[in-house]
């Protein structure tokens, strides 16, 4: 690149001169016109270069003729050769003109009469070869470090040509007006926003390059704002309407996000309203009220105030109105076989004592709510529990001369989901609704196996996600599991409430055991398990269970309407295993499993599934007497050789399919 040299343009002017001769000179009328200070300049910067644009400029001078009669000839010489007629003139793109010189000249004719000047012409001035500008290196090397208001935030630019630039710092992409420095303060105004630079060249004004964004700048830690509210009315009535009145304040001169404030209304402690104003109904009489402001701040952290609240006031009834039933609760532990008691606070501006209140308690399904009691007190019933069910309790205030407004109050029945999937590696997750308080909580399976509490957690009010390999799979499988909580510090004891793990639409690959109450499901562990027995891959069902043959409705086939149930040791629970003869057990593997169907003796002996417990299958179908199939397509029992299996007899079995 050639060095580029900045020169100032200059002007020519030649005066015409009178005739020769000696003595005192006299002003002598020009008579022929003449051109004065030519010169010419470049549109495109203050270096000539091929490819840019000038424009000559001249004054025309005639004592004779106006200038409006100017006819003079513009020309543009290169090295003293005429290249260019007229007042402007682009160099070519031609690296041959690099080093030459170029003027602007003019020979000043008079258009009315034809008089000619002498020629005048500019300064000659070089030309050099075309400024290309290099594409530089700009970042931003503190933008991982410094990006909260109040940082400085430094650039580099890094290339290794002779020009100069200059910076412009941007704001989301928008320059930011002013900002041309080296090291750029952040302000409140870059909070949430990020922030970039670019280098400008400063002869052409071109963008070479720009840094990468920063992450959106952090706000500045520093005072919470304050909120200084308004005192409520000194007496306080039914009909009344309350505004929340506050100031806003800030250490750090945040300014406040009015957009976000927020307004709370209390009536007993108990959130009711968030509006601004609140309206007074006879229904509040008696009741405690209060209003609270919690203010923002758009910049800085701490965004939010403390929420400010009133003093508490009274709602005072008008002279003369009925009775009132107040504070209307509900106490007791929502779970099924447990007392719920009514309770609310009777209030009369005249003094007139209660008498024969009247009571209702409803269960709430599906937005249907049943009438269950008139009595103050309620046992909540097993068949209650649900999820979204809810228990509402109303009381009609009644004194001897009149009865009051029915106040009602509705609380959530307690209920719990379990999300997750009931089969190996699989977690379940509880989501507990209208709980009591507790002390701790574990996991309970049905089995009568094992009897232990699982999953323990003493965190109060906390019940730990449970994975189902941990639940001990060989006693526990195809059994349901229980939360169980402990309102006392006592595990396992006569007040503990369990309730089973029902099926939703978040649990899945539980198995349904129980035809009559499908929403009862149990643990489904390895349901199949693949191996590989002298290099040959296959699969193994587990042992049907009496509810899955039926669930497929095979036992309305005639092929198999004789299969029974087992009978197995565990016999308080409902879990059955299936038996068939030994031929029905081959054509039922083959048509549900595929083949070659009932396990065979060498896979069931090598692989050891049945005894064993190998893959934790339930104990108590796989030490059942087991049916196998031999090579040569005879059945035996267990494996043995020596043992065949009698044809007409019933045995458990295994489904046995080749794997793809």
């Amino acid at each position: 690149m050639y060095k580029k040299i900045s020169v100032m343009l200059l002007t020519t002017t030649l005066v015409a001169c009178g005739g020769e001769g000696s003595g005192a000179s006299s002003t002598k009328i020009v008579s022929y016109p003449e051109a004065v200070n030519v010169a010419f300049e470049n549109l495109e910067g203050d270096v000539i270069e091929i490819g840019d644009n000038l424009k000559g400029t001249y004054s025309f001078v005639s004592n004779t003729t106006p200038e409006e009669m100017d006819g003079s000839d513009l020309y543009w010489e290169i090295d003293g050769s005429s290249v260019y007629k007229g007042s402007t003139y682009r160099i070519p793109m031609d690296n041959n003109l690099v080093g030459l010189e170029i003027r602007f000249c003019v020979k000043p004719i008079n258009r009315g009469n034809r008089a000619e000047g002498s020629k005048t012409c500019s300064t000659s001035l070089p030309i050099e070869s075309k400024y290309v500008p290099q594409t530089p290196k700009v970042s931003i090397p503190n933008a991982a470090t410094n990006n909260t208001v109040g940082s400085p935030l430094d650039v580099w630019v890094l290339d290794s040509s002779d020009y100069d630039t200059r910076v412009q710092w941007y704001r989301n992409e928008k320059a930011i007006q002013g900002i041309t420095q080296q090291q750029y303060w952040l302000t409140r105004d870059d909070e949430g926003h990020q922030i970039s630079v670019c280098a400008f060249d400063k002869k052409t004004n071109i963008k070479l390059a720009c840094s990468a964004k920063t992450n959106a700048i952090q706000p500045r830690t520093g005072e919470r704002p304050d909120v200084d509210i308004t005192a409520l009315p000194t007496k306080i009535e039914v009909g009344q309407s309350l505004y929340l009145d506050y100031d806003y304040s800030d250490r750090d001169s945040d300014k406040e996000d009015k957009s976000r404030v927020s307004f709370g209304w209390y009536l007993n402690d108990k959130k009711i309203a968030t509006t601004r104003s609140l309206s007074l109904s006879e229904s509040m009489a008696g009741n405690r009220v209060k209003g609270c402001v919690t203010a923002y701040a758009q910049t800085g952290l701490p965004k939010n105030s403390i929420e400010t609240c009133t003093a508490t006031g009274t709602v005072w009834a008008i002279k003369g109105s009925i009775p009132r039933a107040m504070n209307a609760g509900i106490e007791g532990v929502r779970f099924g076989g447990h007392k719920l008691t009514g309770v609310y606070k009777y209030y009369d501006l005249n003094n007139d004592p209660e008498s024969d209140s009247r009571y209702e308690w409803s269960v709430i399904k599906n937005n249907v709510a049943t009438t269950v009691s008139s009595d103050r007190t309620y046992t909540l019933q097993v068949s209650d529990e649900g999820k979204g069910n809810k228990i509402r309790f109303c009381v009609t205030p009644v004194n001897a001369k009149e009865q009051g407004n029915t106040e009602c109050v509705t609380e959530n029945i307690a209920w719990f989901e379990g999300h997750g999937q009931l089969i190996e590696g699989g977690v379940i997750t509880p989501h507990l609704s209208g709980y009591p308080d507790f002390k701790l909580s574990y996991w309970m399976s049905a089995s009568k196996m094992i009897t232990s509490a699982m999953e323990l957690d003493f965190t109060d009010n906390k019940v730990k996600p449970v994975s189902v390999d941990k639940l001990a799979p060989s006693f526990n499988n195809l059994y349901p599991v229980s939360l169980c909580i402990s309102l006392d510090e006592e595990i396992q004891n006569s007040d503990d409430i369990c309730r089973e793990v029902k099926s939703n639409v978040k649990l899945t690959a539980g198995m349904i055991f129980d035809n009559s109450d499908k929403t009862r499901v149990a643990m489904n562990y390895k349901r199949e398990v693949k191996v590989t027995v002298s290099g040959k891959k296959y699969r193994i069902r587990r042992p049907y269970t009496w509810e899955e043959f039926k669930e497929l409705n095979m036992d309305k086939d005639p092929g198999f309407s004789s299969a029974e149930p087992s009978i197995i040791r565990d016999a308080s629970n409902v879990v059955k295993g299936l038996k068939m003869t030994p031929k029905q057990a081959n054509d039922f593997c083959l048509r549900t499993y595929g083949a070659p169907g009932v396990i065979s003796s060498a896979i069931n002996f090598s692989d050891g599934v049945i005894p064993g417990g190998r893959h934790q299958w339930p104990i108590y179908l796989t030490t059942q007497q087991f049916v196998t199939k031999e090579p040569d397509g005879k059945y035996v029992v267990d494996s043995n050789e020596y043992v065949p299996a009698k044809m007409d007899s019933k045995y458990a079995f295994a489904c046995l399919a080749v794997a793809e």
